[in-house]
């Protein structure tokens, strides 16, 4: 019915075809992991920067910090995986990463806004303390003059007696 030329190229295109798929599949699946890694990668970069940012404005990040060094571990494994061909938990990995990611800038965002302005903050205490120094230095000095006062009162109220052996005393008038 067919010919053994035939036959035998009609079995060679299915062997071809079907050794194939899984290359084809292969491919598609080893840009998938590189496209998500390096998504990952991106999002992780600017996720530090946010978190740097947030710092220097003056804002407690170690919780985010710790976030992305845990991010940056699924990242490592992104690639281990991806070197041992292994796309499935290279894609995963590299997603949560993104995700984790994602989630710090947010907050970082979030933190970052609402973290005081240090030059406003430094003004305030800056007065703050010299108002507070005005008062010591105002309230030191009426003490000092009241209590000087009083005592030159006692001392002006005071009166000199004799003695029989020549030498005086100081009386009190009560």
């Amino acid at each position: 019915m067919f010919s053994k030329p035939f036959c035998f190229f009609l079995l060679i295109i299915v062997i071809i075809s079907v050794n194939s798929i899984p290359v084809f599949a292969s491919d598609i699946n080893a840009d998938l992991a590189n496209e998500a890694i390096a998504r990952s990668r991106r999002k992780l970069l600017d996720a530090y920067k946010l978190v740097l940012d947030a710092e220097r404005a003056g804002v407690n990040v170690t919780v985010l910090a710790l976030r992305l060094t845990g991010a940056g571990s699924n990242l490592t494994n992104a690639y281990l995986f991806f070197n041992a061909e292994n796309y499935e938990e290279s894609i995963k990995l590299a997603d949560e990463c993104f995700s984790i990611g994602d989630n710090v800038q947010t907050q970082a965002e979030l933190l970052k806004f609402a973290a005081p302005n240090r030059e406003i903050t430094f003004i305030c205490n800056l007065f703050g303390w010299i108002f507070s120094l005005i008062i010591i230095v105002l309230v030191s000095s009426w003490s000092w003059s009241f209590f000087k006062k009083r005592y030159l009162r006692k001392i002006s109220e005071m009166k000199l007696e004799a003695r029989d052996n020549g030498s005086q005393r100081i009386s009190h008038l009560v």
